[in-house]
């Protein structure tokens, strides 16, 4: 997993969800999943996987990001697009979201959106999700 913001890599670090987490990720990976989808992240993408290997964007951060193209084709990897989920999978999420371990979000009362977005933005959060709880 590569995740620039070096709070959020210790975070993930001490969550035992992957083996390590790199600042960026370099060549070498069969298969890459951007699930950020911004222009950096796919250009990240496209440079971190092998000769023959898979790029899989998932996020949907931005409208358009260009490609190596040359890269592509010359070293024939693969870019395949994949909608994550249908509605029986958010309805299924959904149940299973009780069952996410303490921490993994943010969870502040609404009152606090301002200055919860502004860490976010700022990377001072290692979480990279926030729940705003909505009082009374």
């Amino acid at each position: 997993m590569a995740e620039r913001n070096p709070l959020r890599r210790e975070w993930l670090k001490g969550l035992g969800f992957v083996d390590e987490v790199l600042e960026a990720a370099e060549g070498g990976f069969e298969v890459v999943l951007d699930c950020v989808g911004s222009a950096q992240t796919v250009e990240a993408s496209v440079n971190a996987v092998e000769p023959g290997g898979m790029v899989v964007l998932v996020g949907l951060e931005a409208t358009s990001a260009s490609l190596p193209v040359q890269r592509l084709v010359l070293q024939e990897i693969g870019v395949k697009g994949a909608y994550v989920f249908t509605h029986d999978d958010f309805s299924r999420a959904v149940g299973l979201v009780a069952q996410l371990p303490d921490g993994l979000a943010l969870v502040r009362p609404f009152s606090a959106y301002q200055e919860t977005f502004q860490e976010l933005l700022e990377g001072r959060l290692p979480q990279a999700k926030a729940v705003l709880v909505w009082e009374g």
